[in-house]
């Protein structure tokens, strides 16, 4: 379906399709059931758009496929405006047809590190309320933990990026800087209390549910009190560094 996709996009656009690119968990063929499919598609101009209606229509209502329909002129533009979510296309995409060159984008220090800030407030409003709803509620609050993971993730990918450090994807920025933390509070003076095991079986319990293959754990409520304190110290140590450029 996503190959019928982009013919008749190259159809419908002839010369003005530039490029169409896969980004996000299909570009690591790690689509799960209930995923999107999501696709950047560069055109010269960005304009009547309506000829792609009934293709999108039918793979969105085929595979999920949502689509962000951009002039290339515009790319700095998208990732200066949503850094976080940019530079997770940055590390996870393919390119489908035509040529770009994303690994070049420019994401400004600046705006990634308030993006990731307002990122994680985001979060940690979302996961308020999944505290008061769906706490009882076991299958609606571990789907809600499910679908906040993604976030998380790139988010940490944020922060790894601010501190310079290589990081092979957004799932490994998590858990690195879950296996930091715990070593933070193994040192003397640490004041986070440590009775509700380490933030490297928090972040693996989150992977766990994210692939479907979660086992019995501590009590949800629990998981997501656990997820809101992890977004509280993500929020910390953004705060603690600063850019040394």
């Amino acid at each position: 379906m996503l190959d019928g996709f982009v013919a008749e996009l190259s159809a419908g656009a002839g010369a003005d399709l530039r490029a169409v690119v896969l980004f996000g968990s299909a570009a690591e063929g790690a689509v799960r059931a209930g995923s999107d499919v999501n696709l950047i598609v560069v055109l010269e101009p960005a304009e009547q758009l309506e000829r792609f209606r009934e293709p999108l229509r039918r793979a969105h209502a085929l595979i999920g496929l949502r689509a962000m329909f951009a002039a290339r002129v515009e790319l700095p533009g998208i990732a200066e405006s949503f850094p976080v979510k940019m530079l997770d296309v940055r590390h996870r995409h393919r390119l489908l047809f035509g040529a770009l060159d994303l690994h070049s984008l420019v994401i400004p220090t600046n705006a990634l590190r308030q993006g990731v800030r307002q990122s994680l407030l985001n979060l940690r409003l979302r996961l308020r309320e999944i505290s008061v709803r769906d706490a009882f509620s076991e299958p609606q609050a571990l789907a809600a933990i499910r679908r906040i993971a993604g976030p998380l993730r790139a988010c940490a990918l944020g922060l790894a990026e601010l501190e310079r450090r290589r990081v092979e994807s957004p799932r490994s920025a998590l858990l690195d800087i879950a296996r930091s933390l715990d070593e933070e509070e193994r040192q003397p003076g640490s004041d986070e209390a440590r009775s509700v095991g380490g933030w490297e079986s928090t972040v693996l319990r989150i992977s766990a549910l994210r692939r479907g293959s979660d086992e019995p754990g501590q009590p949800t409520s629990d998981l997501i009190a656990r997820v809101l304190r992890l977004t509280e110290r993500l929020e910390q140590r953004l705060r603690s560094r600063s850019d040394p450029s």
